[in-house]
Protein backbone atom coordinates (compact mmCIF):
# COMPACT_ATOMS: atom_id res chain seq x y z
CA UNK A 1 0.00 0.00 0.00
CA UNK A 2 1.06 3.43 -1.37
CA UNK A 3 3.83 2.27 -3.59
CA UNK A 4 4.74 5.30 -5.56
CA UNK A 5 3.88 3.29 -9.17
CA UNK A 6 0.48 2.93 -7.73
CA UNK A 7 -0.19 7.01 -7.16
CA UNK A 8 -2.88 8.80 -8.49
CA UNK A 9 0.08 9.79 -11.09
CA UNK A 10 2.68 6.65 -11.03
CA UNK A 11 5.83 7.92 -9.88
CA UNK A 12 8.55 5.74 -11.36
CA UNK A 13 11.22 6.09 -8.51
CA UNK A 14 13.71 4.11 -10.41
CA UNK A 15 14.21 6.95 -12.98
CA UNK A 16 15.28 9.03 -10.33
CA UNK A 17 17.72 6.30 -8.67
CA UNK A 18 15.47 5.61 -6.05
CA UNK A 19 14.12 2.21 -4.63
CA UNK A 20 11.22 1.59 -2.30
CA UNK A 21 11.18 -1.09 0.33
CA UNK A 22 8.35 -2.28 3.30
CA UNK A 23 9.93 -3.14 6.60
CA UNK A 24 7.73 -4.51 9.13
CA UNK A 25 9.29 -3.72 12.74
CA UNK A 26 8.57 -5.74 15.82
CA UNK A 27 8.71 -5.00 19.13
CA UNK A 28 7.11 -4.15 22.81
CA UNK A 29 5.44 -0.83 23.96
CA UNK A 30 3.96 0.64 26.98
CA UNK A 31 0.80 2.30 27.19
CA UNK A 32 1.24 5.87 29.03
CA UNK A 33 -1.39 8.22 30.69
CA UNK A 34 -1.03 11.58 32.63
CA UNK A 35 -0.58 10.99 36.33
CA UNK A 36 -0.97 14.82 37.92
CA UNK A 37 1.12 16.13 35.43
CA UNK A 38 3.61 13.49 35.02
CA UNK A 39 4.14 10.79 32.54
CA UNK A 40 3.00 7.54 33.96
CA UNK A 41 3.12 3.89 32.31
CA UNK A 42 -0.77 2.79 32.74
CA UNK A 43 0.30 -0.98 30.37
CA UNK A 44 4.07 -1.85 29.97
CA UNK A 45 5.26 -4.20 27.18
CA UNK A 46 2.30 -4.92 24.83
CA UNK A 47 3.54 -6.35 22.09
CA UNK A 48 3.29 -5.15 18.27
CA UNK A 49 4.62 -5.37 14.88
CA UNK A 50 4.11 -2.15 12.80
CA UNK A 51 5.00 -1.07 9.12
CA UNK A 52 7.23 1.28 7.62
CA UNK A 53 7.27 2.27 3.61
CA UNK A 54 11.38 3.48 2.76
CA UNK A 55 12.26 5.20 -0.27
CA UNK A 56 16.10 5.91 -0.35
CA UNK A 57 18.39 6.59 -2.99
CA UNK A 58 19.60 3.39 -4.40
CA UNK A 59 23.14 4.47 -4.46
CA UNK A 60 24.20 5.00 -1.01
CA UNK A 61 26.94 7.30 -1.86
CA UNK A 62 23.88 9.33 -3.69
CA UNK A 63 22.47 9.63 0.10
CA UNK A 64 22.51 12.93 1.49
CA UNK A 65 22.22 11.60 5.08
CA UNK A 66 18.96 13.47 5.78
CA UNK A 67 16.34 10.77 6.65
CA UNK A 68 12.54 12.26 7.42
CA UNK A 69 10.54 10.31 8.88
CA UNK A 70 6.78 10.87 9.00
CA UNK A 71 4.29 10.14 11.03
CA UNK A 72 1.27 8.66 8.28
CA UNK A 73 -2.38 10.24 8.66
CA UNK A 74 -4.97 8.64 9.45
CA UNK A 75 -7.86 11.05 9.13
CA UNK A 76 -8.95 8.63 6.42
CA UNK A 77 -8.53 5.21 7.73
CA UNK A 78 -5.61 4.44 5.96
CA UNK A 79 -2.17 5.61 5.80
CA UNK A 80 -1.84 9.09 4.29
CA UNK A 81 1.16 10.00 3.35
CA UNK A 82 0.95 14.23 3.49
CA UNK A 83 4.09 14.94 3.60
CA UNK A 84 5.48 13.06 1.20
CA UNK A 85 3.19 14.90 -1.10
CA UNK A 86 4.60 18.19 0.21
CA UNK A 87 7.79 17.62 -0.04
CA UNK A 88 8.64 14.33 -2.26
CA UNK A 89 10.04 17.05 -5.39
CA UNK A 90 12.63 18.46 -2.75
CA UNK A 91 13.79 14.80 -1.47
CA UNK A 92 14.51 13.28 -4.64
CA UNK A 93 16.03 16.46 -6.01
CA UNK A 94 18.49 16.39 -2.74
CA UNK A 95 18.68 12.38 -2.47
CA UNK A 96 16.93 12.56 1.35
CA UNK A 97 15.47 9.55 1.95
CA UNK A 98 11.67 8.92 3.16
CA UNK A 99 10.43 6.81 5.71
CA UNK A 100 6.32 6.59 6.50
CA UNK A 101 5.07 5.28 9.70
CA UNK A 102 1.80 3.33 10.25
CA UNK A 103 0.50 5.57 13.35
CA UNK A 104 -3.14 3.95 14.03
CA UNK A 105 -4.89 0.72 14.24
CA UNK A 106 -7.58 1.88 12.09
CA UNK A 107 -5.07 2.15 9.66
CA UNK A 108 -4.08 -1.08 9.78
CA UNK A 109 -7.41 -2.54 9.22
CA UNK A 110 -7.22 -1.13 5.55
CA UNK A 111 -3.69 -2.93 4.87
CA UNK A 112 -5.35 -6.10 6.19
CA UNK A 113 -8.14 -5.59 3.85
CA UNK A 114 -5.67 -3.93 1.29
CA UNK A 115 -3.50 -7.71 0.78
CA UNK A 116 -4.63 -9.91 4.05
CA UNK A 117 -1.89 -12.53 3.41
CA UNK A 118 0.85 -9.30 3.31
CA UNK A 119 -0.09 -7.64 5.96
CA UNK A 120 -1.94 -10.70 8.63
CA UNK A 121 1.22 -10.36 10.98
CA UNK A 122 0.38 -6.60 12.10
CA UNK A 123 -0.88 -5.91 15.34
CA UNK A 124 -1.68 -2.73 17.72
CA UNK A 125 -3.60 -5.78 19.84
CA UNK A 126 -3.36 -4.84 23.84
CA UNK A 127 -6.15 -7.18 24.94
CA UNK A 128 -5.36 -11.18 23.43
CA UNK A 129 -8.85 -12.06 25.25
CA UNK A 130 -10.82 -9.66 22.87
CA UNK A 131 -12.11 -10.77 19.19
CA UNK A 132 -11.24 -8.34 16.93
CA UNK A 133 -13.61 -6.53 14.68
CA UNK A 134 -13.09 -5.18 11.70
CA UNK A 135 -14.27 -1.67 11.08
CA UNK A 136 -17.37 -0.36 9.30
CA UNK A 137 -16.75 2.55 6.65
CA UNK A 138 -20.16 1.25 4.95
CA UNK A 139 -23.95 0.67 5.80
CA UNK A 140 -26.07 -2.02 4.51
CA UNK A 141 -27.00 0.21 1.73
CA UNK A 142 -23.23 0.66 0.18
CA UNK A 143 -23.63 4.16 2.19
CA UNK A 144 -20.28 5.30 3.98
CA UNK A 145 -20.90 5.40 7.15
CA UNK A 146 -20.27 9.38 9.31
CA UNK A 147 -17.62 9.75 10.96
CA UNK A 148 -16.61 6.20 10.03
CA UNK A 149 -12.77 7.43 9.92
CA UNK A 150 -12.83 8.33 13.57
CA UNK A 151 -13.94 4.98 15.01
CA UNK A 152 -11.90 3.11 17.23
CA UNK A 153 -11.23 -0.37 16.68
CA UNK A 154 -11.77 -2.56 19.53
CA UNK A 155 -9.09 -4.29 21.29
CA UNK A 156 -6.79 -2.31 19.67
CA UNK A 157 -4.41 0.57 21.47
CA UNK A 158 -3.56 3.97 19.20
CA UNK A 159 -1.58 4.78 22.62
CA UNK A 160 1.40 2.02 21.37
CA UNK A 161 2.34 4.69 18.94
CA UNK A 162 4.64 6.60 21.06
CA UNK A 163 7.01 3.73 21.87
CA UNK A 164 6.21 3.38 17.85
CA UNK A 165 7.96 6.27 16.85
CA UNK A 166 10.85 6.19 19.45
CA UNK A 167 11.31 2.30 18.65
CA UNK A 168 11.37 3.64 14.94
CA UNK A 169 13.76 6.15 14.92
CA UNK A 170 16.18 4.00 17.38
CA UNK A 171 15.64 1.22 14.73
CA UNK A 172 17.12 3.51 11.67
CA UNK A 173 19.79 4.76 13.66
CA UNK A 174 21.03 1.56 14.80
CA UNK A 175 23.92 0.18 13.33
CA UNK A 176 22.60 -2.84 11.83
CA UNK A 177 19.19 -2.93 11.76
CA UNK A 178 19.55 0.99 9.62
CA UNK A 179 22.29 -0.34 7.70
CA UNK A 180 19.50 -3.34 6.46
CA UNK A 181 16.25 -0.55 6.32
CA UNK A 182 17.96 2.42 4.45
CA UNK A 183 20.34 0.04 1.92
CA UNK A 184 23.46 1.37 3.80
CA UNK A 185 23.13 4.85 4.44
CA UNK A 186 24.56 6.63 7.06
CA UNK A 187 22.13 8.75 8.92
CA UNK A 188 23.40 12.25 8.83
CA UNK A 189 20.53 13.94 10.54
CA UNK A 190 16.83 12.51 11.25
CA UNK A 191 13.88 14.27 11.47
CA UNK A 192 10.18 13.50 12.79
CA UNK A 193 7.30 15.55 10.32
CA UNK A 194 3.66 14.87 10.57
CA UNK A 195 0.48 17.07 9.26
CA UNK A 196 -2.95 17.68 10.34
CA UNK A 197 -3.53 14.67 12.38
CA UNK A 198 -0.07 13.39 12.61
CA UNK A 199 0.44 17.19 13.36
CA UNK A 200 -1.08 16.27 16.53
CA UNK A 201 0.63 12.76 17.44
CA UNK A 202 3.85 14.73 16.76
CA UNK A 203 2.43 17.69 19.41
CA UNK A 204 1.71 15.12 21.81
CA UNK A 205 5.26 13.67 21.34
CA UNK A 206 7.63 16.64 21.29
CA UNK A 207 5.60 17.92 24.24
CA UNK A 208 5.12 14.54 26.36
CA UNK A 209 8.33 12.43 25.03
CA UNK A 210 11.01 14.49 23.94
CA UNK A 211 12.73 14.69 26.97
CA UNK A 212 11.99 11.56 28.48
CA UNK A 213 13.43 10.08 25.92
CA UNK A 214 16.36 11.78 26.17
CA UNK A 215 16.45 11.16 29.66
CA UNK A 216 16.52 7.69 28.90
CA UNK A 217 18.48 6.97 25.53
CA UNK A 218 21.07 9.43 26.71
CA UNK A 219 21.19 11.36 23.30
CA UNK A 220 18.03 12.67 21.11
CA UNK A 221 16.48 10.41 19.12
CA UNK A 222 15.67 13.41 16.21
CA UNK A 223 17.23 15.80 15.61
CA UNK A 224 13.95 18.54 15.03
CA UNK A 225 10.43 17.90 14.30
CA UNK A 226 8.25 19.66 11.68
CA UNK A 227 4.39 20.53 12.09
CA UNK A 228 2.39 21.31 9.62
CA UNK A 229 -1.18 21.99 9.93
CA UNK A 230 -1.78 20.68 13.60
CA UNK A 231 -1.19 23.96 15.48
CA UNK A 232 -0.42 23.46 19.16
CA UNK A 233 -3.73 21.03 19.37
CA UNK A 234 -2.73 16.98 20.91
CA UNK A 235 -4.03 14.16 21.08
CA UNK A 236 -4.94 11.90 24.12
CA UNK A 237 -2.12 9.74 25.33
CA UNK A 238 -4.26 6.43 25.05
CA UNK A 239 -8.08 5.32 23.95
CA UNK A 240 -9.53 5.62 27.19
CA UNK A 241 -8.52 9.19 27.63
CA UNK A 242 -9.90 9.77 24.36
CA UNK A 243 -13.58 8.00 24.94
CA UNK A 244 -15.61 6.40 22.67
CA UNK A 245 -14.43 8.34 19.14
CA UNK A 246 -11.02 8.76 17.35
CA UNK A 247 -12.04 12.09 17.06
CA UNK A 248 -10.23 13.94 20.25
CA UNK A 249 -8.35 17.02 20.32
CA UNK A 250 -7.02 18.17 23.76
CA UNK A 251 -5.25 21.27 23.81
CA UNK A 252 -1.37 21.15 24.29
CA UNK A 253 0.59 23.00 27.11
CA UNK A 254 0.40 27.11 27.19
CA UNK A 255 3.64 27.05 26.65
CA UNK A 256 5.41 24.23 24.56
CA UNK A 257 8.54 22.49 26.57
CA UNK A 258 11.45 23.34 25.71
CA UNK A 259 13.60 20.83 23.50
CA UNK A 260 17.40 21.04 22.52
CA UNK A 261 16.31 20.23 19.04
CA UNK A 262 14.71 22.32 16.06
CA UNK A 263 10.81 22.53 15.78
CA UNK A 264 9.47 24.21 13.43
CA UNK A 265 4.97 24.61 13.52
CA UNK A 266 3.48 25.79 9.89
CA UNK A 267 -0.26 27.00 9.85
CA UNK A 268 -2.18 28.07 7.18
CA UNK A 269 -5.16 30.58 7.01
CA UNK A 270 -7.52 27.02 6.59
CA UNK A 271 -6.37 25.79 10.11
CA UNK A 272 -7.20 28.80 11.75
CA UNK A 273 -10.98 27.79 11.11
CA UNK A 274 -10.35 24.23 12.59
CA UNK A 275 -8.73 25.47 15.93
CA UNK A 276 -9.85 28.99 16.47
CA UNK A 277 -9.02 28.93 20.29
CA UNK A 278 -5.53 28.37 19.88
CA UNK A 279 -4.33 29.02 16.54
CA UNK A 280 -3.71 32.81 16.78
CA UNK A 281 -3.15 33.05 20.59
CA UNK A 282 0.41 34.50 21.53
CA UNK A 283 3.01 31.82 22.85
CA UNK A 284 6.26 32.02 24.41
CA UNK A 285 8.66 29.96 22.37
CA UNK A 286 12.33 28.97 23.40
CA UNK A 287 15.39 29.73 21.08
CA UNK A 288 15.22 26.55 18.73
CA UNK A 289 11.29 26.98 17.74
CA UNK A 290 9.75 28.74 14.97
CA UNK A 291 5.93 28.70 13.74
CA UNK A 292 4.81 30.41 10.40
CA UNK A 293 1.51 31.21 9.63
CA UNK A 294 0.66 30.90 5.81
CA UNK A 295 -2.34 33.44 4.66
CA UNK A 296 -4.69 31.96 2.04
CA UNK A 297 -3.48 28.19 1.70
CA UNK A 298 -5.70 25.23 1.89
CA UNK A 299 -5.29 23.14 4.94
CA UNK A 300 -4.44 19.92 2.91
CA UNK A 301 -5.42 18.84 -0.92
CA UNK A 302 -7.01 15.49 -1.65
CA UNK A 303 -5.76 15.28 -5.59
CA UNK A 304 -2.38 15.82 -5.33
CA UNK A 305 -0.44 13.58 -8.07
CA UNK A 306 0.91 11.23 -5.56
CA UNK A 307 -1.91 10.29 -3.48
CA UNK A 308 -2.92 6.20 -3.64
CA UNK A 309 -4.84 5.71 -6.53
CA UNK A 310 -8.82 5.74 -6.40
CA UNK A 311 -8.16 1.69 -6.79
CA UNK A 312 -6.05 1.16 -3.74
CA UNK A 313 -8.63 2.64 -1.60
CA UNK A 314 -11.19 0.49 -2.73
CA UNK A 315 -8.84 -2.49 -2.25
CA UNK A 316 -8.50 -1.55 1.15
CA UNK A 317 -12.08 -0.78 2.09
CA UNK A 318 -12.04 2.67 2.20
CA UNK A 319 -14.32 5.27 0.08
CA UNK A 320 -12.91 6.02 -3.34
CA UNK A 321 -11.95 9.55 -4.16
CA UNK A 322 -14.40 10.89 -7.01
CA UNK A 323 -13.66 14.34 -7.63
CA UNK A 324 -11.14 17.10 -6.74
CA UNK A 325 -11.52 18.79 -3.11
CA UNK A 326 -9.50 21.46 -1.13
CA UNK A 327 -9.82 20.99 2.44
Amino acid sequence: FNAADHARVPLDLASYGYVEEEFFLTGFANVYAEDDGTLAVERSAVPYTNRILVRHPAKANKASGVVVVDIYNASTGYDIEDMWRRLYANILANGHTYVGVTSKPLNVDALYNFAAGRYEDLSWIDDDACTYQPAVFFDAEGKVVPNAAWQEIGCTETGLAWDIITQTGNALRDPEAGREILGGIKVRSMFLVGQSQSSLYLNTYVNNFHLPVQQSVGENVWDGYLSAAGNWMERPLNDAEGGASGLVIVDGPETPVDVDVPWISVDTEGDVSLFPKKALLPRELDADARVWQIPGTSHTYSMSPVVPATTELVKAGRPPRTFPTVY
